[in-house]
C-alpha cells in the first residue's frame, strides 16, 4: 500500500512540473474570464432642449481587466418597434483601459430619435476586440420608455 501511494505522489509531482510553468511571465497567462463587462451599465436619457423627446442616450460601462491595454469598444443601440428590436445607431471608439481608467462612456444620438421621435425602451449592446482576441456582442442595459 506504501509504494502504491508513494508511487501516486511521484507522478502527481511529475505531472505537476510538466503542466505548471515555472517562469511564466503574467502577461503570457491568458484567463478564460480576462476582461468582462460590468454589467448592467448604467442608461441616461439626454433631453438637452427639455423639450420632452429623447435626442441622445448615454451609456456608461466599467470594463475589468487585469492589465492595461487598448481595445476597440463597438456599441450597439437598438430600440423596440412593433416587429421587435431594431437597430437606430452603431458606434465604434478606441479605449486606453488602465486601473483608473476603466469606464467606457459611449453616447449615441441617431437623427432617427429625433425623426422618427422615438420614445424606447432602448437597449444597449457593447463589444471588445484587442488585437486577434475579441469579446463578443453583449447586451449591458436596456432603458425604461421616455414620457
Amino acid at each position: 500500500m506504501f509504494k502504491k501511494i508513494l508511487v501516486l505522489m511521484v507522478m502527481l509531482t511529475v505531472v505537476m512540473l510538466l503542466v505548471v510553468p515555472i517562469h511564466a511571465d503574467p502577461a503570457d497567462i491568458v484567463l478564460d474570464q480576462q476582461v468582462t463587462l460590468a454589467v448592467p451599465a448604467s442608461l441616461e436619457l439626454v433631453d438637452a432642449d427639455r423639450d420632452g423627446r429623447v435626442e441622445a442616450v448615454k451609456v456608461k460601462v466599467k470594463i475589468n481587466n487585469y492589465r492595461e491595454g487598448n481595445f476597440t469598444v463597438t456599441g450597439k443601440l437598438e430600440t423596440m418597434l412593433e416587429e421587435g428590436w431594431t437597430e437606430i445607431d452603431r458606434i465604434q471608439t478606441v479605449f486606453q483601459w488602465s486601473p483608473d481608467h476603466d469606464v467606457v462612456e459611449l453616447s449615441f444620438s441617431p437623427g432617427l430619435l429625433r425623426k422618427e421621435k422615438l420614445s424606447g425602451p432602448y437597449r444597449a449592446s457593447i463589444s471588445l476586440k484587442e488585437g486577434e482576441w475579441e469579446l463578443p456582442m453583449q447586451v449591458v442595459g436596456v432603458s425604461p420608455q421616455s414620457s
